[in-house]
């Protein structure tokens, strides 16, 4: 059952790669392994993805439904805010 707004308020947040992985096979993951990624000038986009990488091939996932469904995980704050807002 999805949770509904409240009476008088819409979503505007969904998903936007739910078809490719909502039945993928998923291992735990250590939250502390977990590197994120903020948006912020002071970040390293290219260092995070290179991390990023590392731990899916670490934990095997090796394809594209896997890294989809741990990778907004990885996001914080303003990152996350704009993933979420790409399936509108």
């Amino acid at each position: 059952m999805v949770d509904q707004p409240p009476q008088g308020q819409t979503s505007t947040l969904e998903y936007p790669i739910v078809d490719q992985v909502a039945n993928t096979p998923m291992k735990v993951i250590p939250l502390q392994s977990i590197s994120t990624f903020h948006g912020m000038v002071t970040e390293d986009p290219d260092s995070f993805l290179f991390e990023f990488d590392v731990l899916c091939r670490g934990y095997d996932y090796t394809t594209n439904p896997q890294n989809l469904k741990l990778f907004p995980s990885t996001l914080k704050g303003e990152a996350l805010r704009w993933f979420m807002g790409l399936g509108g």
